[in-house]
């Protein structure tokens, strides 16, 4: 049985998209739904994107800057049992606590030893009790 008609027998829609050869003998099936949990952050990506893209530009978007303005984002798809997100309320129960598909962005201050944006060798050399100056220059970009 190819891994369509195990999927419209079984009810596991996830048996489609995820399997790999379409022999349901040696595939491994996805979890069903699991392209719910990824859709939203596929559109995030892809609005944060537009955004940026659009920095400069003028468009109907830029109102939405304040609100896509933080450095970092956190999406819950699910209170995972053995993470610190187990014990959520349930979504209907929740108003000003966390809660489960909610995008939260988060700030935090900048690191001035960032690897990327940051002094990394003086934060790294600070850190061994290393000469900043003894050590070897990072590539540059090209």
């Amino acid at each position: 049985m190819k891994a369509e008609a195990l999927s419209r027998k079984t009810g596991h829609v996830g048996a489609v998209a995820f399997s790999r050869t379409g022999d349901p003998a040696t595939s491994d099936f996805g979890e069903p739904g699991l392209s719910l949990d990824v859709i939203p952050i596929a559109t995030q990506l892809a609005r944060l994107a537009m955004l940026e893209l659009l920095a400069d530009k003028s468009s109907t978007l830029n109102v939405l800057k304040r609100d896509f303005d933080a450095p970092w984002y956190l999406w819950l798809n699910r209170p995972e049992p053995g993470t610190q997100y187990a014990d959520m309320p349930p979504l209907s129960e929740s108003r000003d606590e966390l809660t489960i598909n909610r995008w939260y962005g988060i700030y935090f201050e900048r690191d001035e030893q960032c690897p990327v944006c940051g002094d990394f060798l003086s934060g790294l050399a600070a850190a061994y009790g290393l000469d900043a100056t003894q050590l070897p220059a990072l590539p540059e970009k090209e």
